[in-house]
Formats: C-alpha cells, structure tokens, sequence
C-alpha cells in the first residue's frame, strides 16, 4: 500500500500546511490550487480521507437555552477547535506536537486571513454551514447581540501551551469543536490518532511514547462519548468542488475586471478623439513601491470651468469603491494643468486621478512611457452618468432637485426639503407661490426669496387653521410678538429699578492697554522671578472682603468689556496694579442715569482707591 500512504501523508501535510492555506503571491496560490486538485482527487479516489465535525455539548463554553437553542463561545474569546485525524497510520514518519484551530467572533480581533481559496476557509465555511443547520448560535457580545461566526486558521503547538496535549485536550474542554479527518470514523482500539504530522518538528511526541499513548487514548474515549454531537460530514470530493468553485469564481472575477478596465480605456480614447464631454480615473502605483498614507491624500484633478462631471465622477459609489476612499472625500490637490498635475504624481504626492479623458490619454501614455509607472484604469462617467452623484455630494436628493434649487436662487438642500415639504416641488410651483404672494399682498416685497416664500407658505398653513389669510394671520401674530416684546421690556425695566434701590452703582475695572480690556486677573497676579502679587479690597454695604487673583471671580463677573462689580449705596474699594505693562482702571456709574461718578488708572503697584 505504498502509493496510498503516500497519498495520504500528502494530502495531510497539505490539510494542516499553514504556508499553502495563508493567503500569498499569485504564484502560490497556483501552485496551492494545482496540489488541492490533485491531492484531494487521489484522496478521494481511494475514499479515504473525508472531515467528520462535531460538538462536545458537555463543553462550558456551549450552552442550550430552555427553548433548546444553543449557543457556542463566552462573546468574549476565541472558540477553539481541535483538529486531528483518528483513523491514518502512516508507516516510517514521527508523528509530533497538535494543531488547533480558532473559531473566532466576528466582533473579535482576527488575525491573518486565509487565503480565500484555500483548504482551512472551506472548512471554516462548511462549520459554518453545520452549526447554522443545528441551529447553534455566537454567544452575544457587548458590541453585537447577534453576532456571526467568522473562522481564523491558526497553529498551536502543544509545546507552546503548558507543554503537555493531554492538558490542553483534557478535562478543561477547551476544544467543544473536534474536526476529525476521514469519514469512517469508528476509533479501533490501538489506532494512532495523528495530530500533526511534519518532518522537520522541534517536538516530537513520538520521544515521549508514554504521553502519546495517554493523549490517543483520551481522544479516542471522547470520540465514544455520547456527548459529542455530531455535526456534519464533507467529503474531499465535497471540498474539492467547493475550492474549484472558489477559483472558477475569482478567475472569472478577474477576467471581467480586465475586461472592464480595456472597456474604460476603449471609452477615454474615444471621447478624446471625438472631444466628447468624458471624465475617467486612475489608480497609479510606482513600480516596486507601495504606496503610503491614506488615498484620499492623494487624490487629484485639473481645475474645470465646469466641475460637474469630474466632481460627479468623485461622489459615485462606483469611484469610491475603485480608490478606497470614503465619502465626501475632498480633492487633496487641484493642479492648474494636465502638466502641473502629472509633476504631482512623479513627486508621490498624487495617485488617484479624475480628470477628462482628453488628459487622461495623456497621462496613460506618460505613464507607461519609462516602465517607473503602472495605473490601473478605473470609473468613467459622461455628463448624464454624473450628475445624480454630484448633486447627492451637495446634500440633494436627486439632480432634479438641485436643477430645482438653481432655477431659484441657489437654494439650499434644507430649503428644498421645507419647500418640498408644502408640495412645492418644481420651478412652475415655486412661481405659483411667488403670484400668490403679490395677489395677497403679502411681505411688502416684489421680489420674494426662498426664505419669503417659505415664511408666506408657514403662515398660510397656520392661518388656514382659523380661517384667516397668510397675511392676515402674519399681522395678528406680529401683534401679538409686539405686545410679549413689551412685556418683556417693561419687566426687565421693572427688574432694573428694583437692583438699582438694592445697587445704585456699578464698579466696572479693565486691565489692558489704555482703556482696553484683557483680563482682570493679569493686573493682580505677579509676573516673572520678582512677581509681586496684588489685591482688591472691597466693603460693599456692610460686607468687607479681600479677594487675590484665584479669588476675584467671587467678587464679580468678568465681561468682554471689563470686570464688574454690583455697588451698594455705600463702599469702598482699594485696588493695587501688578503688571508691569498693563493699565488697571475703574470707573463707578450710576446704574440708572449711566453717568460716570469716578474714573482713574494706575500702572505697576500704583493703588486706585474710592469710597462713598
């Protein structure tokens, strides 16, 4: 049975082989796709080697509701899955070490994806599939209550974890998931369970046959246990179908996008040549250099008489997806010419590029002129195509209603959806509104804006509700603005008597230049080596207090003016200057009459000083 243990050793070193799943040059994943196809052929061929999945249902980290929904993982940590063969002997190879899968959330932090062809995401997907089908649910995590399951591959060596398998396959279950490779899967008394298989292994379990035989048989007594649950089973045939379906589907991929890219560049040549209204992008790279920073820092145009199809070209979700850059991305450069923009891009500064396809023709020629460059060629749009996203990029809903709001005066997107909001939704209904407003006399003005008409439109559905006409409704509610306005003034007079009998006077102090104000605090709180610090005496009535600079807010209210301080009838106040260059000053007013009772100023620790 040479050629079926070789076999067999072959497909397992390619099952486990992180280097050939992990995602890699194009090369690689050729070469992975050439070996799945034939390993799994042989494999499948001899029937052989299929995946058994199960679920240990006595795991802590599974649990069944009342309902019998069940839920796998803690939504917070990775779920592993134990990976291992329980049936293949393979003769004059050491077995050595485990490897183990994780199962992670896809809330958690993943690490380095598979290739998306390869043999461990097929696996991951039919997992999937299976605790989709026994309706097994991700634990919930704060971020999502209903989070999905996504599957990273990884390694462990037993080494590497406590040192010893039966720890990490024991009774601390930390392996609720067992995928068992071949299909048959009935565990013989004696059978050796491999693990891992790989040549060149530090750790070889086989130079420890008394812990090997005591992992195999406590995986084999729980293969017995009637806890484990069995999931699903996947042929190689199966496999090797879903990984063929996987690379018809990326070769067909990329078949279309080459040919979508030759169709673009077909419509640029010709728009230039027949000088027809084009804009375009590309994407360019400098050969073996990638390209740093974030794209929208280098995305690029030409100023344009006329920006509505390069800036609708820009705003299209089809652009957007084609530079990986977010809405509303802002041009990070607008170059006066064709040649100023193309000076951007031999400098690094510019690789995303919208221009028409007049220029655009240039640059592609440019580019491929000295092999430094590579592009690829991305959205086109004409006039027609552009327009819908460059008025959604200015906050409209379509480009009819931005041709709406330029017919009207450059309404605004807010504008245009109160407007819409009376079933004013075109120019002809806009005018309607405007003729209503002069037959009614309405605003005093022959030539309403947007903002009258919208006015006119609130006070004529107001006025609608008692019968009354928009201006007929606007007087009444101007009168009745009118009356609360004095009633309001009237109160506030009243409230200023009444302070002016408890404080008739107010202190009011800058500290600045001349009679400007900066803060009060510079002319009390001492500068430099030498500083001296000031302060404000004050007895207001029969309260007396001496405030320093942390306190001087206790004793009024700093203004954009100066600071002021509320008089009673009688006071005192003394106050001394510690700036070097800043002017202290105080005047005293009378709160009812306004008149200037004292005025003075004083420099460094010059005192001003009044009392009444």
């Amino acid at each position: 049975m040479p050629d079926r243990a070789k076999a067999i050793k072959d497909g397992i070193d390619f099952l486990i082989a992180q280097d050939i799943a992990r995602a890699g040059r194009e090369a690689d994943s050729r070469e992975a796709a050439q070996e799945t196809k034939a390993t799994l052929s042989v494999m499948d061929g001899l029937g052989s080697l299929g995946v058994s999945m199960f679920l240990d249902t006595r795991s802590p980290l599974f649990k069944r509701d009342l309902a019998g929904n069940g839920t796998l993982g803690d939504g917070s940590m990775p779920t592993n899955i134990l990976l291992m063969d329980a049936a293949t002997r393979i003769p004059r190879h050491k077995l050595s070490a485990l490897a183990a899968l994780s199962l992670e959330q896809a809330t958690t932090a993943s690490a380095a994806t598979p290739d998306m062809n390869g043999y461990l995401l097929l696996l991951g997907e039919a997992l999937g599939r299976a605790l989709d089908s026994k309706g097994i649910q991700a634990a919930p995590t704060a971020q999502d209550p209903k989070p999905k399951f996504s599957f990273t591959f990884a390694p462990l060596d037993w080494a590497e974890n406590r040192g010893e398998p039966i720890e990490l396959i024991g009774a601390g279950r930390q392996f609720p998931l067992i995928i068992v490779y071949n299909a048959q899967i009935d565990p013989v008394q004696g059978n050796e369970i491999i693990l891992y298989q790989q040549s060149d292994m530090r750790y070889e379990v086989a130079k420890n046959h008394d812990a090997y035989m005591q992992m195999t048989q406590h995986v084999q007594a729980r293969l017995n246990d009637a806890g484990l649950l069995r999931l699903a089973t996947v042929s190689p045939a199966d496999l090797a179908a879903a990984r063929a379906e996987k690379l018809a589907a990326a070769r067909g991929a990329r078949d279309r996008a080459t040919q979508e890219m030759l169709d673009r560049i077909e419509r640029i040549n010709a728009a230039a040549k027949q000088h027809t209204e084009l804009a375009g992008s590309l994407r360019i790279y400098r050969k073996g250099k990638p390209i740093a920073g974030k794209p929208e820092n280098g995305l690029c145009t030409v100023k344009a008489e006329d920006g509505v199809i390069l800036r609708g070209l820009a705003a299209a979700p089809a652009f957007l997806e084609f530079a990986k850059v977010p809405a509303k991305s802002r041009f990070s450069l607008v170059a006066e010419t064709a040649d100023a923009l193309f000076a951007a891009v031999t400098a690094d500064k510019c690789y995303i590029i919208v221009d028409n396809a007049e220029n655009l023709q240039k640059y592609m020629a440019a580019l491929g002129r000295d092999g430094i460059f590579a592009y690829n060629v991305g959205p086109t749009a004409d006039r027609t195509e552009a327009q819908e996203p460059f008025a959604v990029s200015l906050g409209y809903e379509n480009w009819h209603d931005y041709q709406f709001a330029d017919a009207i005066d450059d309404a605004s997107p807010d504008q245009l959806r109160k407007l819409k909001s009376y079933q004013v939704l075109d120019e002809a209904a806009f005018k309607a509104v405007v003729a209503r407003m002069r037959t009614e006399a309405y605003g005093g003005t022959d030539a309403p804006d947007v903002d009258d008409a919208l006015t006119y439109l609130a006070d004529d559905a107001e006025g609608h509700k008692s019968g009354k006409s928009a201006k007929a409704y606007r007087q009444a509610e101007n009168a009745r603005l009118a009356a609360e306005q004095r009633a309001r003034e009237q109160a506030a007079a009243e409230q200023a008597a009444e302070k002016a009998k408890t404080y008739p006077y107010i202190a009011i102090f800058t500290c600045g230049m001349g009679n400007g104000h900066i803060n009060i605090l510079a002319c009390f709180a001492g500068q430099g080596s030498s500083r001296v610090d000031t302060e404000l005496k004050l007895t207001n009535g029969e309260q007396s207090a001496m405030y320093k600079a942390y306190t001087l807010s206790r004793a009024g209210d700093e203004r954009r003016d100066g600071f002021y301080i509320d008089l009673r009838e009688h006071f005192s106040i003394m106050a001394q200057n510690s700036h070097d260059t800043l002017i202290l000053s105080l005047k005293v007013v009378d709160r009812v009459s306004g008149k200037v009772l004292y005025q003075n100023q004083a420099a460094r620790l010059d005192v001003l000083s009044i009392a009444n």
